[in-house]
């Protein structure tokens, strides 16, 4: 599951300093920080789940390469945020 860490890593150095709004900014610092605290304590899956559904409730968009990260995990939840946030992608 070093794809999970590796979006992770991805959506901090690439995506969060492109937003548009420092308040933006913050909110996925805090996501991330919470997400890796999860991480730590073995809940892999949770922490992605949480955190996209936060990326989702924000309209947050990642790009192509980041979100292909995730293409392989095997979860149905995941995937289906996945899907959700490439279609909100593919409309700006």
């Amino acid at each position: 599951m070093r794809q999970i860490e590796n979006f992770i890593d991805r959506l901090e150095k690439v995506v969060k300093p492109n937003l548009p709004t420092d308040e933006l900014i913050s909110y996925v610092t805090t996501i991330i920080k919470d997400a890796r605290e999860l991480i730590a304590f073995g809940e892999k899956k949770l922490a992605l789940d949480i955190l996209l559904e936060n990326l989702i409730e924000e309209r947050i968009l990642i790009d192509k390469e980041t979100l292909a990260l995730l293409a392989d995990i095997d979860d149905e939840d995941i995937q289906s945020s996945v899907a959700y946030l490439s279609v909100l992608l593919n409309k700006y």
